[in-house]
């Protein structure tokens, strides 16, 4: 392999560990939660329920893909992302790899500093 090829290699390993740790949790968690209905979440707003466990992901899309879809067939549904990691076409990827819809998953996201509450509402738009 090439330095490249071995580096990207590596990234990928990395990123299947981050997924396979994450879910790794989410099964040890799984038999004290079971008998709790709806623990997996938090009601953030009314109708508006939030996982209590995502999965962050590399920002150099890497693997971003692998791992969702991971992530998404071992029953995880938050997506932890951020706007300027611009990896939305491969988490969007990893979404459909699983066989899952964006109905399907809660995604959050962080949007740049815009050094005001009236910036950051600016970027938004």
């Amino acid at each position: 392999l090439g330095r490249t090829d071995s580096r990207n290699a590596c990234r990928r390993t990395m990123a299947v560990r981050r997924a396979l740790s994450a879910a790794s949790a989410l099964l040890l968690l799984a038999p004290s939660l079971a008998a709790t209905p709806r623990t997996w979440d938090v009601q953030i707003a009314p109708g508006v329920r939030m996982p209590y466990v995502s999965l962050g992901h590399p920002d150099d899309n890497s693997s971003v893909a692998e791992g969702v879809a991971m992530w998404l067939s071992l029953g995880g549904v938050g997506l932890d992302t951020a706007w300027s990691y611009r990896n939305q076409r491969q988490v969007s990827l990893g979404v459909a790899l699983a066989g899952k819809t964006l109905d399907d998953v809660f995604i959050t996201t962080k949007i740049p500093c815009a050094g005001s509450a009236a910036g950051a509402l600016a970027f938004v738009r």
